[in-house]
């Protein structure tokens, strides 16, 4: 029995086409009413023919969810239903539809056996007889392109659609095309709150032709705002500058706020986990490099930084990460990971929060966690040595 999707805006055409199906040896897995409720369908399992409208209201309409289907699916049947005979041209400019495609124009459906001729005609199309093959969002089979590519880099500057309309010179529609179809994919997380698009964790699976285009900040922000949110705490990156770190990313959980996070703040180089974490990633030269130079501008900090890099050091060899459990802040308890790239240039990880939200028992499981998320940073291009 075929597996099928209906998408289709009108709630009355929509209960009738899914009773009819139902009685020709198709099961009707879902019956939708736009694009996004059908990606949401998508996402929880296989399909054998898409059946959508092209027209479906606002959003992304049936062509669009096509081509996501082509990409979720390559070889799902896909028929669109239409009022117009070559439903390639619209508003009158050629719209691009995926190879195979069955048009079937409503006016000319006499009987439910004329589609569901067409439903056999799109699997045949299509490659198969039916079955529940399928390719899961992320496998190597994915090609994005250019536009798509840029997209998700605006995105993770934090450019809503119309800044990315502006800066590109994308049509709006455009735009909206191209990150449904990215969160489709699974490359975009969408805030329902606020409406804005971030790039999701599962970046990392598209390898190094697109990572290439992406800083190690824009990869790294997602995974930390999901780290954030599973701890309910805080997660930083940030750099040395001279005898103190800087934060340049943070993400942190939505009850988390009596702490400044904010990109740029300093944070204390020997008893932070932040300091700690960049203390162990130095090499043993960079180490005495390091502490010559304390001893020489500020000789009232080398015991602490002296200090502060022995414990990072004998923490992070046995553990894979460092902590600061009360030492920055008496009620605040963190854990730091070092990642080191290509060229040398250090960066440090730290997760942590206030004494009643984090405490020293949650310690061990949060170093596991954020080691593992560098662990997943040190495969990116700038990182993977």
């Amino acid at each position: 029995m075929l597996k099928v999707l209906l998408v289709e805006d009108n709630a009355l055409l929509r209960a009738s086409l899914a009773d009819a199906l139902s009685g020709h040896d198709v099961q009707v897995v879902a019956a939708c009413a736009t694009a996004s409720e059908a990606v949401e369908e998508l996402r929880r399992g296989t399909l054998d023919v898409l059946v959508t409208d092209l027209d479906l209201g606002e959003g992304p309409d049936g062509i669009t969810l096509a081509h996501v289907v082509r990409r979720l699916h390559p070889i799902a049947g896909i028929v669109v239903l239409t009022g117009y005979r070559d439903p390639r041209l619209v508003a009158g400019k050629l719209v691009q539809v995926p190879p195979g495609t069955e048009y079937v124009v409503k006016e000319s459906v006499s009987s439910i056996d004329s589609l569901c001729l067409a439903i056999d005609r799109a699997v045949m199309r299509a490659g198969r007889g039916g079955g529940d093959a399928g390719r899961q969002p992320g496998t190597a089979g994915v090609d994005l392109t250019d536009s798509q590519v840029e997209t998700m880099r605006l995105v993770a500057e934090g450019l809503s659609n119309a800044e990315i309309a502006r800066r590109t010179g994308f049509p709006k529609p455009t735009v909206s095309r191209l990150t449904f179809t990215l969160l489709a994919l699974g490359y975009l997380h969408l805030d329902e709150i606020t409406g804005r698009y971030s790039l999701h964790p599962h970046v990392l699976s598209l390898g190094y032709p697109v990572l290439s285009q992406l800083s190690i900040r824009e990869i790294a922000r997602p995974m930390m705002q999901q780290l954030a949110d599973s701890c309910r705490g805080a997660v930083s990156m940030g750099v040395r500058d001279g005898l103190n770190m800087i934060v340049i990313e943070r993400a942190r959980h939505g009850s988390l706020t009596t702490v400044p996070l904010d990109i740029g703040v300093d944070r204390d180089l020997a008893k932070t986990a932040l300091g700690r974490a960049y203390l162990a990633g130095l090499t043993p030269a960079r180490r005495d490099a390091l502490l010559a130079e304390v001893a020489q501008t500020a000789p009232d900090m080398l015991a602490d930084v002296e200090a502060g890099m022995e414990s990072a050091i004998t923490h992070y060899r046995a553990h894979g990460y460092t902590i600061s459990a009360g030492e920055w802040m008496t009620d605040y308890f963190a854990v730091g990971v070092p990642l080191t790239l290509r060229n040398g240039k250090i960066f440090a990880f730290n997760c942590g929060g206030l004494a009643g939200q984090i405490g020293r028992d949650n310690l061990p499981e949060l170093g596991r966690h954020l080691a593992a998320m560098v662990a997943d940073l040190a495969q990116t291009p700038d990182a993977a040595r």
